[in-house]
């Protein structure tokens, strides 16, 4: 049995999608293994279905008020970007959270002052969520919905000759994790 290291974040979703019951997404024109799951809606419109985790330790590290704003961006603009991707418009997000004993009431509203700086800069309405107690550090789960008029951009439809573009400076993230390490 090869370790969950070795497989890589694809290789274990190729595995996980073995064991799923096939047949059930009968609307659902992608699936598992692109930015979005795609569902066909009326009037030639997709909806866009996505969902990111952070976990402190791995994406970030537990700091001061201005960085919990700085993680709360974040935190919704990787799903944001996974809708741009595949040319949609954000229709609504809903936060999950689980946060240590800890976890200071301070950060959690500065973690929600960066969260709706990206929602209002992007008009992404934050519509639910749910919060609980994490054992561990702490949590961020964002799932956003988002629809496209046209068709969706698919990374497997991408050919040699596409413009390929990029928003931000690439390596952006690892050079801010590092910075934040020392």
């Amino acid at each position: 049995m090869p370790k969950l290291s070795d497989l890589g974040e694809f290789g274990l979703i190729a595995r996980l999608e073995r064991i799923l019951p096939r047949g059930l997404a009968k609307d659902w024109s992608v699936e598992i293994g692109d930015d979005c799951a795609v569902r066909r809606s009326s009037g030639g419109r997709s909806e866009l279905l996505t969902q990111d985790l952070l976990f402190e330790g791995i994406h970030f590290l537990p700091g001061n008020s201005k960085h919990w704003e700085t993680v709360g961006w974040k935190a919704l603009a990787v799903n944001l970007s996974d809708i741009a991707a595949m040319g949609g418009e954000p229709v609504g997000a809903v936060i999950g959270l689980g946060l240590p004993r800890r976890a200071k009431l301070g950060e959690v509203e500065a973690l929600y002052r960066g969260l709706s700086r990206a929602a209002r800069r992007f008009s992404c309405p934050v519509v639910g969520g749910d919060t609980n107690r994490s054992r561990g550090g702490w949590t961020i789960a964002v799932t956003l919905l988002g629809e496209t008029r046209r068709r969706p951009l698919l990374r497997g439809a991408a050919r040699p000759g596409d413009s390929l573009w990029v928003t931000g400076e690439l390596g952006g993230a690892a050079l801010a994790w590092r910075a934040e390490k020392k």
